[in-house]
């Protein structure tokens, strides 16, 4: 069963590890394979928010450290700007809830789509945040910075490699 297999473990997430959700957990694995992929994205977002909440303190300096650089640059900016858009997508995000507390109500809801559909639309924000287009400039700004001189160890942070 595909949500089970990416559900949570007390050695990966404790953030919705605990005793309840082992029950409640338990009671969705028999649940046919649609309501255990509606149930990976609700896993899913979950920690994409305690992610988030605990990314929070750096993505508040990365972006202050970014808007200081002075820079004509049009791939450098370009750079920071899609930087700029994905700490913000993530500094959006809700903090973290009752995890457990919330399984159990769309399981009493009859596993009902609009938590499924608002838990999707939170999770696509960041998806998109990353996408493509802000990585191929993310990339673009750490090769200038390399013909630049900047070191391959800076450059590589830039890219989140690090």
């Amino acid at each position: 069963m595909e949500a089970w297999n990416a559900a949570p473990d007390h050695d990966t997430d404790p953030v919705v590890y605990s005793r309840r959700c082992r029950r409640e957990f338990r009671r969705l694995r028999r649940l046919p394979d649609v309501y255990s992929r509606r149930l990976y994205v609700l896993v899913r977002r979950e920690a994409l928010r305690h992610d988030a909440e605990a990314m929070e303190p750096a993505f508040a300096r990365f972006r202050s450290e970014i808007a200081q650089v002075v820079t004509h640059d049009a791939a450098l900016i370009s750079g920071r700007a899609a930087w700029r858009r994905i700490a913000k997508a993530h500094q959006a995000l809700p903090p973290g809830r009752d995890f457990c507390a919330e399984v159990t109500a769309w399981r009493r809801r009859g596993y009902d789509m609009a938590t499924i559909h608002a838990a999707y639309a939170e999770f696509h924000t960041i998806v998109a945040a990353f996408g493509p287009g802000p990585s191929r400039k993310v990339a673009a700004a750490a090769d200038r910075m390399r013909e630049l001189g900047v070191s391959e160890q800076l450059a590589n942070r830039f890219e989140g490699d690090g």
